[in-house]
């Protein structure tokens, strides 16, 4: 393109100079605003047709007004039958107190040394564990036969707490640091050697 026709050619011209304007992309961005103009047209064609059809079926026709008449009307007293019902039954009698079950306290699992487990500290036996209930103490009581015991009373808090921990032992606490820090086999000089 001469440098005298840049300044009146458009500016697809200047962007399709030398290339190859039967492609498509030339055809479809010189027709863009004719194509915008015959959307718009059709759209707005179409909206106002079916305005059209729409005020055409919805016209109000000259029939006369009808004439709403109120009357006044008077209930008459209903009388109610009343039948001789009889009474409903009496409420079943109270359940007797529950009786207390036989309950093993829970040892939550620590990794310790075999000489510093406390005798109070073991797990029961796998065979007293089937006629008893786990709970926080240990119980005497009868055997458990697979009732539902209600819970203990709480004197009316509405609360139930676990019973807290010994001084030595604090199962909630959260670490901060490692206990034990990682090293290579060897230590540090042998992490180094690789």
């Amino acid at each position: 393109m001469e440098p005298k026709d840049i300044l009146r050619s458009s500016y697809l011209d200047i962007i399709f100079d030398g290339r190859n304007k039967q492609y498509g992309a030339y055809a479809l961005r010189k027709n863009h605003n004719a194509h915008l103009i015959e959307a718009l047209a059709s759209v707005i064609l179409l909206t106002g047709s079916l305005v059209g059809i729409n005020a055409l079926f919805h016209h109000k026709s000259s029939a006369p007004a009808q004439i709403l008449y109120v009357r006044d009307v008077q209930l008459e007293e209903v009388k109610n039958d009343q039948r001789n019902e009889p009474p409903p039954p009496p409420p079943p009698p109270p359940r007797a107190a529950p009786q207390t079950l036989e309950m093993t306290k829970f040892t939550p699992p620590r990794i310790v040394k075999d000489n510093e487990v406390k005798a109070q500290d073991m797990p029961p036996e796998q065979e007293k564990l089937q006629d008893t209930r786990i709970g926080t103490i240990n119980q005497e009581g009868a055997k458990d036969e697979g009732i539902v015991a209600p819970p203990v009373s709480d004197a009316g808090k509405g609360v139930i707490e676990a019973p807290a921990a010994t001084a030595t032992e604090d199962y909630d606490k959260t670490f901060v640091k490692v206990e034990i820090e990682s090293e290579y086999p060897g230590g540090a000089a042998a992490g180094s050697v690789i």
